[in-house]
């Protein structure tokens, strides 16, 4: 995936959508984090392996959520916490 801060997006944002647009997956950074991504709009899959790639991709992230969730919270209480439901 691809990483572009959010100064860059501003100033090049044309080329970031054609690259979207071509299949490529883009990461916005605000100071160095993560806040947004850009992926392609969704279309079917053509074949198995680009299904495959899919579900990969799909495994990366939910890796990459594991190893940032703080210990202690379940998914529950990060979702009541993000509503303001304590």
């Amino acid at each position: 995936m691809k990483t572009v801060s959010i100064s860059e997006l501003r100033a090049h944002l044309s080329e970031v959508l054609r690259q979207v647009q071509g299949g490529t997956a883009v990461a916005i950074t605000k100071r160095g984090k993560v806040v947004a991504r850009m992926v392609p709009a969704q279309r079917r899959a053509s074949d198995v392996s680009e299904i495959q790639a899919m579900i990969a991709e799909i495994d990366r992230l939910a890796a990459d959520i594991s190893a940032h969730w703080p210990a202690g919270v379940s998914a529950l209480d990060a979702v009541e916490d993000a509503r303001g439901d304590h």
